[in-house]
């Protein structure tokens, strides 16, 4: 079924939106390798063996991924990330890039989308019933988002040439972006 892929997720969790994701591909190629970074460290032990009886190989690491992607020697087939670069600065985003640039040849990542609908879509979480604390949150991380290009021009000013850039609107309240290299 393919050669082994070494696939990371930043910002990742418990891993629960990888293992959903991944549980529906099937069995990974022989000695494919999934990688977790998340400060936290709470991969779920359902992920893990999940991921496992899938025939991963998983590690996580406990770490912040800025320390993470400067020391780590690794390389990967596929970094992804879920709702988490939302919570950088352009220049913390800029030394992100810049480092994992070296070590992948895809990236991709959902973010909230920062326009009129995120911020309905933030207040109309009250009408299910959401508590002021997740209320909060979702305001500040769509007022946090992204729109237009924006993470395509941070990545641009990070890295050298040679990568294909797609981002676009993504649903009503979300904004994708995703790099691939293009010597690979």
């Amino acid at each position: 079924m393919g050669h082994s892929l070494r696939i990371v997720e930043i910002g990742s969790g418990d891993g629960a939106l990888a293992y959903k994701i991944f549980k529906k591909l099937g069995e990974a190629p022989a000695g494919s390798r999934f990688d977790f970074v998340d400060k936290a460290g709470s991969l779920s032990r359902q992920v893990k063996q999940g991921l496992v009886e899938l025939g991963w190989e998983v590690n996580e690491f406990e770490a912040d991924v800025f320390h993470w992607v400067e020391n780590s020697p690794d390389s990967y087939d596929l970094c992804f990330a879920s709702l988490f670069l939302h919570h950088f600065d352009e220049h913390e985003l800029k030394l992100l890039f810049r480092h994992l640039s070296q070590k992948i040849e895809r990236f991709f990542c959902i973010e909230p989308r920062r326009d009129r609908f995120g911020l309905l879509g933030a207040l109309g979480l009250r009408l299910l019933g959401c508590d002021p604390v997740t209320l909060h949150d979702a305001k500040v991380s769509v007022r946090a988002g992204f729109q237009h290009q924006e993470i395509s021009r941070i990545w641009d000013q990070s890295v050298p040439a040679g990568w294909h850039l797609k981002e676009r609107r993504a649903g009503l309240f979300s904004h994708f972006f995703s790099a691939s290299s293009t010597a690979t």
